[in-house]
């Protein structure tokens, strides 16, 4: 059997041969005393030791050497070699088909082979991750957007009758998760300053308490009125963070002027998930539709080269499925409003199901939060926060719900 793994660096991806995500991590790495950590642990103690801690090596897929060890690992592909190991030995992954960016060039993905055969990994070749969001609807050609955590991607996709190829691919460096997590924790260091000259950003410290609440606003969603607590000493510093400020210092990061003349572009499930930003990209772009992820649909563009030595397959059949691209851009204000309030029911036929009935409790909290690791996808994929929005798809092994509010 062969596994997936999708190459991003801010959801380092496995997926079975049935589609199901059994490992879903940054590609961040931390070292104490020789021991590593990925992912969410690593990204918890990199404001607090940057020294032994490393966020690029997938990014770069190289064998370049780091500015220090970090623990055993002397160089990026070091890096690699663990972070696959980590996966092996948690989830005993042996063969698989690696989903790839398209910006990823035939050297670095020749890197990629060496590195995964040392760790005992056998990757059986290459497919464009793009081709996982074509949906049988496409009829014309379209612009992929994704995002990572150093970067976003702009992936062309060119669809000729029922095929569909990966064009040209741009790399808009800094403007990805850490780059938006940066910029609002400029804003939040603003709001404390404002109100009790206290700066979360002067120690390690505190400034990691602050990126790990801001980046919670990405993976669980933005409350309406967003706070930040600090805690100094045993005693907390709160401060409100003006909405608007965040949404402004989203747009600073993202580079709309490259998106701006594109006719269609096609946002992935990760992508979409960040608060306010396909709001902000539909009032700027043309048209903006939110895109499904197919995990199974790379495995299948796959399989007729899979006997052979390991290829990179850039184009294939559109997928034959029921999936749909659904329209990101607002018909009206109430309509762009629902779709970012948070939900408080779940509706299957014609039946509605607060997030905090007993039924569920085994996928959703006291408060109606995912629970970690909960066996769910939301929007076909892997639940990226806690929160859900109205309008989010939920599967279960039970049932499947859209994502709804019920007003008191």
């Amino acid at each position: 059997m062969s596994h997936l793994l999708e190459l991003n660096d801010w959801q380092l991806s496995c997926y079975t041969e049935q589609g199901q995500c059994i490992y879903q991590q940054a590609a961040a790495a931390f070292a104490q005393d020789d021991q590593m950590t990925f992912g969410g642990p690593a990204l918890a103690q990199g404001r607090i030791q940057p020294q032994t801690f490393n966020i690029q090596y997938l990014s770069r897929l190289s064998t370049e050497v780091l500015p220090r060890a970090i623990g055993p690992a002397r160089n990026y592909a070091d890096l690699i070699y663990h972070h696959l190991r980590a996966i092996q030995a948690e989830h005993g992954v042996t063969r698989a088909v690696v989903a790839t960016p398209a910006h990823y060039s035939d050297e670095q993905l020749g890197l990629l082979l060496g590195i995964a055969d040392e760790a005992g990994l056998n990757i059986q070749g290459f497919v464009d991750a793009a081709l996982g969001h074509a949906t049988a609807t496409s009829t014309a050609n379209y612009h992929l957007f994704d995002i990572g955590l150093n970067q976003t991607n702009l992936s062309e996709l060119i669809v000729d009758q029922a095929e569909i190829r990966v064009g040209s691919a741009s790399v808009f460096e800094g403007s990805g998760i850490l780059g938006i997590v940066d910029a609002w924790l400029q804003v939040i260091a603003n709001a404390f300053l404002q109100s009790s000259r206290f700066d979360p950003l002067h120690s390690a410290e505190t400034e990691q308490q602050a990126f790990d609440q801001a980046l919670a606003w990405i993976t669980q969603g933005l409350p309406n009125d967003p706070q930040v607590t600090i805690d100094v000493d045993g005693h907390p510093r709160k401060a409100d963070i003006p909405q608007t400020q965040l949404m402004s210092a989203l747009e600073m990061r993202l580079p709309l002027g490259e998106l701006k003349d594109l006719q269609t572009i096609g946002l992935t499930p990760r992508i979409a998930s960040i608060p306010g930003l396909s709001e902000l990209l539909s009032d700027r772009c043309h048209h903006v539709v939110t895109v499904t992820h197919d995990p199974q649909q790379l495995l299948t563009l796959y399989e007729p080269f899979a006997e052979g030595a390991p290829i990179r397959v850039v184009q294939g059949q559109l997928a034959a499925t029921s999936a749909t691209a659904t329209d990101a851009t607002p018909r009206t204000k109430k309509t762009a409003a629902d779709n970012t309030s948070p939900a408080t029911h779940l509706l299957t036929e014609h039946h509605a199901l607060a997030l905090t009935a007993e039924a569920v409790r085994a996928y959703f909290d006291e408060d109606g939060l995912l629970r970690p690791g909960a066996e769910v996808l939301v929007n076909g994929a892997t639940p990226t926060r806690a929160r859900l929005r109205c309008g989010d798809e939920v599967q279960s092994p039970i049932a499947t719900w859209v994502a709804i509010r019920i007003s008191e």
